[in-house]
């Protein structure tokens, strides 16, 4: 293992594996400790340390280094099945996938595009002979890489919609969290032509109950506030909520007027 590509506070990193002295993954809590040969330590949370954590779980996919004439001095048996081995494991990644797939599983895009890019790539270092000889199987298992992936970014993205509908709203953050992975998956349906009409408008819904958010709280307040015979203070959450629709409305539909409501 030589560069190994991982995501770092939010930043695509590079590290020398052959510098990792080990990788402890807390999955419960998400979180990656890399300890370096340097004496330094990296702390990686959430999908960065799960996307690190894959990196380093999956066997290097090919090391290609040795001379020709070292592995023409290969006992046959063990040459064929190092020269199968790449196979068996794209493939076991693959079949895994597919189960996935079947059983809507899929939320995480980004495994699907680290499996295909790795799967297209496995042949990178391999010498003239070795891509001939199984040019074939190559183009087999780079096509179902390909389809796989398609298949899988596109249910990642359409459970990811239907998972903002109803995700809950913690703060100001979250409502920021939701609508990134909206706009994002709804981007990228829409450049694979798959953002249906019925995707459309879950993602408008859903956008919708962002906006309306902090007003309807306001609301709440002021039947609270009524039914305690307090119809001022009633009134005053009211046009409050007028205020805050306003603003969370016009930042969400920027192209938009937002609604008109009595406040009586």
């Amino acid at each position: 293992m030589e560069l190994v590509k991982i995501t770092h506070d939010g930043k695509p990193t590079l590290i020398n594996g052959d510098h990792v002295i080990s990788v402890a993954y807390e999955e419960e809590k998400q979180r990656l400790e890399i300890k370096l040969i340097t004496g330094e330590a990296l702390m990686l949370d959430g999908d960065d340390a799960v996307g690190a954590w894959t990196t380093f779980s999956a066997e290097a996919i090919n090391d290609d280094s040795d001379s020709e004439d070292e592995r023409d001095g290969l006992n046959a048996d063990n040459e064929d099945e190092e020269e199968r081995e790449p196979f068996e494991r794209i493939n076991h990644e693959l079949d895994d996938l597919e189960n996935q797939l079947k059983r809507n599983l899929t939320t995480r895009s980004w495994e699907a595009r680290l499996l295909r890019d790795k799967t297209n790539e496995m042949d990178e270092y391999w010498g003239k002979k070795k891509r001939k000889e199984h040019a074939e199987e190559l183009k087999r298992v780079k096509e179902r890489a390909n389809a796989l992936a398609e298949e899988a970014e596109i249910q990642a993205h359409t459970n990811t919609i239907n998972k903002c509908m109803t995700a809950q709203i913690i703060n100001a953050s979250s409502v920021k969290s939701i609508l990134r992975d909206l706009d994002n998956s709804a981007d990228e349906l829409r450049l694979k032509d798959k953002l249906s009409d019925e995707l459309s408008q879950k993602v408008r819904t859903a956008k919708e109950r962002l906006a309306w958010h902090r007003a309807k709280k306001k609301l709440d307040e002021s039947r609270v506030a009524e039914a305690g015979g307090s119809h001022i203070k009633g009134e005053k959450y009211k046009r409050e909520a007028e205020t805050l629709l306003e603003q969370d409305w016009t930042l969400i539909f920027p192209n938009e007027q937002p609604p008109q409501w009595e406040l009586s």
